[in-house]
């Protein structure tokens, strides 16, 4: 399986009756839904799809504008959109009353990347650190760019761990 599946994949859970459950926000809370039999394929599908375009593009936005820019209007625009739409898609669906934990996401996700990724990825996270690190001792007027580097990427290095802990198991 490749890296998307991995990333879809941690969106998803099976509940205890087998049904498969969708949580739009993943492990930062907020509802899950019970997918109808006929719509799990290609639900699955269409949200990896989805990231299939998003992820991309977050990153374009990210590296040609300025960070007041990606987090003053393209984060808002691209946050709204989605909740519009995932309103849409999952508007038939029955609410479920579980959520889901960060250890099922990393577990699911885990299961659908190789180990050769997860360890790429983590080697990225800790570099990316040691950028935000370098950023606020070299350049200490752009403190707000390194800490946010070292926030969002020690956390994605932490999560990946899990991960990597996880393929190990």
């Amino acid at each position: 399986m490749g890296y998307f599946e991995g990333i879809t994949d941690s969106y998803f859970k099976t509940d205890k009756e087998g049904k498969t459950l969708f949580y739009p926000w993943g492990i930062l809370g907020g509802k899950g839904y019970i997918l109808p039999d006929n719509r799990k394929a290609d639900f699955r599908s269409l949200i990896k799809k989805y990231m299939q375009i998003s992820l991309p593009v977050a990153l374009a936005i990210t590296i040609f504008f300025k960070w007041w820019v990606v987090i003053f209007f393209a984060l808002p625009l691209y946050l709204c959109t989605y909740a519009i739409w995932i309103r849409k898609l999952t508007k038939d669906f029955t609410v479920s009353a579980e959520k889901l934990t960060l250890d099922e996401s990393t577990t699911n996700a885990a299961r659908s990347h190789n180990l050769t990724t997860l360890w790429i990825i983590e080697i990225l996270s800790l570099l990316f650190v040691i950028a935000g690190m370098f950023i606020i001792t070299t350049s200490p007027k752009d403190w707000f760019m390194g800490t946010l580097s070292i926030l969002f990427f020690g956390l994605c290095g932490y999560v990946t761990g899990k991960m990597i802990k996880k393929k190990n198991d």
